[in-house]
């Protein structure tokens, strides 16, 4: 259908000089959204999926795409969730189908897009051959579980999310300045979220 269908390496590149094959892990480019921000409890009220994608992907290099209206839902989102689970979500809710693409102009992506639309036919894939599809392998350092702020919560009592928030300056993250440095996005943070496993004791 003329999509491009963006990815990205996740570890490097494995050669064996023996047959000169190159194995590439490479997974959608779409999981890095995960890391682009956190959702906080709510409930929203009577939104279509248009303001529910746009939600999803404030902050985000990703934009929202091609839609089919299908009508106006509500959603309460009980813990704190990434933007990724969000429009995962949002699709479920909606009953619709997410796609991943990009725009390329020359040799340079220049929009992201998540379209959410009716499922229609089948996936067919496509085979990659080196020389023919793929020109050349670049080494690229494995980045993908990497975050530079942690959005640590626990269950409170009721319907409460405890966070750090009160003790550090009104902000529900902690940041590490070096893997920031190191790894931020156009000097935006990678969030990861993390709640501590806890058994309760009689």
């Amino acid at each position: 259908d003329g999509r491009i269908v963006p990815y990205v390496i996740n570890n490097e590149v494995e050669k064996d000089s023996r047959d000169r094959s190159l194995t590439v892990h490479a997974s959608g480019a779409w999981v890095q959204i995960a890391k682009d921000g956190y959702i906080m409890p709510q409930r929203i009220e009577g939104k279509t999926v248009n303001q529910f994608m746009d939600m999803a992907l404030a902050g985000t290099k990703w934009k929202r795409g091609k839609t089919e209206y299908a009508g106006f839902h509500t959603m309460t989102i009980d813990t704190i969730i990434d933007p990724l689970t969000f429009l995962k979500k949002i699709a479920s809710l909606f009953d619709l189908e997410i796609q991943y693409r990009v725009e390329v102009v020359g040799s340079q992506i220049v929009s992201w897009y998540v379209d959410m639309v009716k499922k229609r036919g089948r996936e067919n894939g496509k085979e990659v051959t080196l020389g023919k599809d793929l020109v050349g392998v670049r080494r690229i350092e494995h980045s993908r579980d990497v975050c530079t702020a942690l959005v640590g919560f626990v269950q409170g009592e009721g319907d409460a999310i405890i966070t750090v928030e009160s003790i550090n300056d009104g902000l529900p993250y902690i940041t590490d300045s070096d893997a920031y440095q190191r790894w931020n996005e156009n000097g935006k943070h990678k969030f990861g979220f993390y709640t501590p496993e806890t058994e309760e004791q009689n």
